[in-house]
């Protein structure tokens, strides 16, 4: 049943108030709906008259299928511009590895977590997707792989699903959690980043490059900036001074491996093929 942007409000409000009831001073409560509307301008302006929720927007996934990336990353800019102190949460509907080609899977489930993990509003990933879990070609939810137990410590006995589904080998929980260079360390390298930098949860949303292949934005807090980068293709050199950001920055996290602190000249800096950065500057005026 589709309703009318009036009647959808009027009973946002209502579900709003219901459960307002089970909030308290100590124990705040966040009304959280969920839609596939692709429309920025309907949601700001649910957003708008129905403050305090938030709201989860399936919008991601077209910058891993669709070439009009350019077209999607700056509707995500004007979309931040417009919903002023609204808040939102962005998600990739689906595990991502199973959305991505097998081609891709070594490189863009980390890109997508860089994504993710430093846009505005709140993160919000299936579960699994920190390990890259795959989908079973029989269900959509796969058990989550914790240790190398017969049921892989999802459970004691046979599980809801069959574990004669089985999915493409995925390191457990356990595994990953020793290896510094697995799909769940670096989730928790990001988590961590978010946390620490306040850029990442108080600052402005930029886009700063958007071509066929490369995305970079910024997240300007103060005089403290985050640069990410993101790079769908080739090896490229660019200048970002060009772009009225400092001359070096550090970088704080690369998708491709550990390198940390590691001071990065802007103007000269090689972008590689396939690789997200996340670099911390500092811009005085």
């Amino acid at each position: 049943m589709e309703l009318e942007t009036s009647q959808f409000i009027e009973l946002l409000k209502k579900l709003k108030e219901m459960a307002g009831r089970y909030s308290t001073k100590s124990r705040k409560r966040v009304f959280i709906i969920a839609t596939s509307m692709e429309d920025p301008d309907y949601l700001i302006s649910v957003l708008m008259k129905v403050p305090g929720v938030m709201i989860f927007v399936y919008y991601l996934n077209d910058l891993l299928t669709n070439p009009k990336v350019v077209e999607k990353a700056w509707t995500l800019n004007n979309y931040f511009h417009k919903q002023n102190f609204a808040w939102s949460g962005f998600i990739f509907e689906g595990h991502i590895a199973s959305m991505i080609s097998e081609k891709q899977q070594g490189t863009y489930i980390k890109l997508c977590a860089v994504l993710l993990l430093t846009m505005p509003g709140t993160p919000v990933f299936y579960y699994g997707d920190e390990i890259a879990l795959k989908d079973y070609k029989e269900s959509k939810y796969p058990l989550m792989r914790w240790d190398k137990s017969k049921y892989a410590g999802f459970a004691n006995s046979v599980p809801w699903i069959s574990p004669a589904y089985t999915p493409v080998y995925t390191p457990t929980v356990n595994q990953q959690s020793e290896d510094p260079l697995s799909t769940l360390s670096f989730y928790r390298t990001l988590g961590k980043m978010r946390i620490e930098e306040q850029p990442l949860q108080y600052g402005d949303f930029s886009v700063m490059l958007n071509t066929t292949n490369i995305l970079a934005y910024v997240r300007q807090w103060h005089e403290t900036g985050i640069l990410v980068i993101l790079n769908f293709g080739g090896a490229v050199t660019y200048d970002f001074t060009a772009l009225n950001l400092p001359p070096t920055a550090v970088l704080l996290a690369k998708s491709t491996n550990l390198t940390q602190c590691e001071l990065i000249h802007l103007q000269t800096m090689v972008i590689e093929a396939n690789v997200g950065y996340v670099l911390r500057y500092f811009k005085v005026e």
